[in-house]
C-alpha cells in the first residue's frame, strides 16, 4: 500500500505496535462491538436525558442543517470537488493502488456520505457528517465531522482484523497533526441527531406517506424516492430558496429561478403528501421568482414550463384545499396573458400552415443568447400548446370554483376564458399534427417536435449553441416562414 506521509504521521505517531496503543484509539472489530453494546446500555439507562439531548441536537439541525449556504460536494471517489479544503482519501492512501471504490448514504437517504475503498486484506472508509453546531448563531457555513477508518486483516483466519480510527473537524489543515483526534463522541451524537431530525420531519409533515412496497424492486424505489426528497430539501437555502444544482459548476447565484427546479420540487412534495413543504416551495417561487409579466427571474424562459407552472398551482389546490395563491393572482394572470397572446399571434398564419394556432417560444432557456440578438429561435413546439391546454383546463376550473366560493367575479371570468381558449388550442393542435406527421415507411408515421419542420428529429437551423439534443442538430431543410417574434411585447416585471 502506498500510504501518504501525512497518513503515516496521523495513524502512526509513535513506533509502538498497534496492540500497545490506547484501546480507545485503536479498536479491533470485537472490541468495537463490545464498546457499542456498552454505549447502548448506557443510553437505555437514561432515556429521559438521551431524549432531551437528541431533541436539542435535532433543533440545531433544523436551525443550521437546512440553513447553510455551503455545498459540501464530493466526487464519486471522495475528492473535494469544490476545493474547499476538506480531508480526502489521497491524504491517507493512494486510491488508485488496486482499490475498488464504493459510495453511498447511511440509512440509504440520510445526508451522511460514506466512501469505502477495498482490496485484498485491507479497507479504508471515510464518513462525512454535517454538524449542527450549538454555536452557529445564524452563520451560513456548514461544518462537518469526518471519520477515517482503516481496517487490515489479521495475520491468520483466527486473528481479528485491526481497526484504526481517526476523526477530523471540517478542514484538512488544522495547524497541527495533534488536532486530528482518535476519538470524537460528537461524531456519533451527530449521526443519531441526523436520523432523529429526518424521522421527526416525516411526522411533522402530517400527510407524508412513504411508498408501501415490500418486494426487492419496491424497496429500491422507496430508497430512491426518500433520497430524492432529502436531496431536494438539502439543496434549498433557508428551507425554501431554490438552488440550481450544487457548486462547482452549478449552484451559483442568478440561476436559482430556473423553472424546472420549481416544477420538479412542487409535485414531488405534493405526491408524497408533504403539504407544508409544498406550500413553502410555491410561496417562495411566487414571492421571489414569478414576475407579474408572467416571466420568471431567470436568464431565459421555457414556454412549455409556463403552462406547467399554472397546472401545478391547480394541482396544489386540489391536493391541499389551500388557496393562498389567490393573493398572487396578478402574477398568475401575467403568465395566462403571455400564453394567450402567443396563441393569438400564431393565428396570424394562414390556416393551411401547420404552425397555425401553435404557441411559439423557446423550449430551452439558454436559447436566450440568440433570441435577444434577433435570431429566430422561438419555434411552434407542440409541447407548449399541450402544456397550455392542460393548464387552462385545470387552472380554469379551479378559478371558476374559487370565484364562486369567494364571490370573486374576476376569477370566474378569467377561469372561464381559460377553459374556452383551451378548446381552440386543442383543436388547432390536432389539425396541425394531422398536417405535420411524416411517414417513415410501412404505414408508420412519426410526429415532429415542432410544427412545420419536415423531420421528426431535426430542427434547422440549429437554434442555439448547444447541440447535445438530437432535435437541435442542424439539418438540410429550410425553416418555414414563421412570424417574426417582434409581435411580442417585451416582458417586464
Amino acid at each position: 500500500m502506498k500510504t501518504s506521509e501525512l497518513g503515516s504521521r496521523l495513524f502512526r505517531t509513535s513506533p509502538a505496535p498497534l496492540s500497545s496503543l490506547d484501546p480507545g484509539n485503536v479498536l479491533t472489530r470485537r472490541e468495537s462491538v463490545a464498546s457499542k453494546r456498552a454505549n447502548e446500555k448506557q443510553l437505555s439507562a437514561a432515556p429521559c436525558c438521551f431524549s432531551v439531548h437528541t431533541h436539542s441536537i435535532s433543533k440545531l439541525l433544523l436551525l443550521n442543517f437546512r440553513f447553510a449556504s455551503v455545498d459540501l460536494s464530493f466526487s464519486h471517489t471522495g475528492e473535494d470537488t469544490a476545493a474547499l479544503g476538506f480531508p480526502t482519501p489521497k491524504m491517507f492512501f493512494d486510491p488508485s493502488d488496486g482499490y475498488k471504490a464504493y459510495y453511498g448514504h447511511v440509512g440509504s437517504y440520510l445526508p451522511i456520505v460514506v466512501f469505502l475503498f477495498t482490496k485484498a486484506g485491507e479497507a479504508w472508509e471515510l464518513d462525512y457528517v454535517p454538524i449542527p453546531e450549538p454555536d452557529v448563531k445564524g452563520q451560513r457555513e456548514q461544518p462537518l465531522f469526518i471519520r477515517v477508518v482503516h481496517i487490515t486483516a489479521g495475520q491468520s483466519a483466527q486473528d481479528p482484523p485491526s481497526v484504526e480510527l481517526l476523526f477530523n473537524h471540517t478542514y484538512a489543515y488544522l495547524g497541527s497533526y495533534a488536532d486530528y483526534r482518535q476519538y470524537e463522541p460528537g461524531f456519533y451524537d451527530t449521526v443519531v441527531a441526523q436520523r432523529a431530525y429526518w424521522e421527526n420531519l416525516w411526522v411533522q409533515e402530517k400527510n407524508f406517506a412513504k411508498i408501501g412496497i415490500s418486494d426487492a424492486s419496491g424497496a429500491k424505489l422507496v430508497s430512491q424516492s426518500m433520497h430524492s426528497i432529502v436531496k431536494d430539501m438539502l439543496t434549498r437555502r433557508d428551507y425554501f430558496f431554490p438552488s440550481y444544482g450544487v457548486y462547482p459548476g452549478y449552484g451559483i447565484p442568478g440561476n436559482n429561478g430556473f423553472q424546472e427546479i420549481f416544477t420538479v420540487s412542487l409535485p414531488l412534495a405534493l405526491e408524497y403528501g408533504m403539504f407544508d413543504y409544498a406550500k413553502g416551495v410555491l410561496k417562495n417561487f411566487l414571492d421571489y421568482y414569478w414576475l407579474t409579466s408572467g416571466n420568471v427571474r431567470y436568464r431565459g424562459l421555457e414556454m412549455a414550463e409556463v403552462g406547467r407552472m399554472l397546472t401545478q398551482i391547480a394541482t396544489f389546490y386540489r391536493y391541499t384545499g389551500d388557496h393562498f395563491f389567490i393573493d398572487y393572482v396578478d402574477k398568475i394572470n401575467g403568465s395566462v396573458s403571455m400564453l394567450k397572446a402567443r396563441y393569438q399571434a400564431s393565428l396570424q398564419l394562414p390556416k393551411s400552415d401547420p404552425a397555425y394556432g401553435i404557441i411559439f417560444g423557446n423550449d430551452e432557456a439558454d436559447c436566450w443568447k440568440k433570441t435577444v440578438i434577433d435570431e429566430h429561435t422561438e419555434y411552434p413546439y407542440y409541447s407548449m400548446s399541450a402544456e397550455t391546454v392542460r393548464a387552462f383546463v385545470d387552472l380554469g376550473n379551479v378559478f371558476v370554483a374559487l370565484g364562486q366560493t369567494l364571490a370573486k367575479a374576476d376569477l370566474i371570468s378569467t377561469g372561464q376564458e381559460m377553459i374556452d381558449l383551451s378548446r381552440g388550442i386543442m383543436q388547432n393542435m390536432r389539425a396541425s399534427l394531422d398536417k405535420a406527421r411524416h411517414s417513415v415507411g410501412g404505414g408508420v408515421f412519426c410526429l415532429p417536435y415542432a410544427a412545420g419542420t419536415n423531420s421528426c428529429t431535426n430542427i434547422s437551423p440549429a437554434v442555439f449553441n448547444r447541440v447535445s439534443e438530437p432535435w437541435r442538430y442542424e439539418g438540410p431543410e429550410n425553416p418555414p416562414a414563421w412570424p417574426s417574434p417582434s409581435y411580442l411585447t417585451p416582458e417586464r416585471e
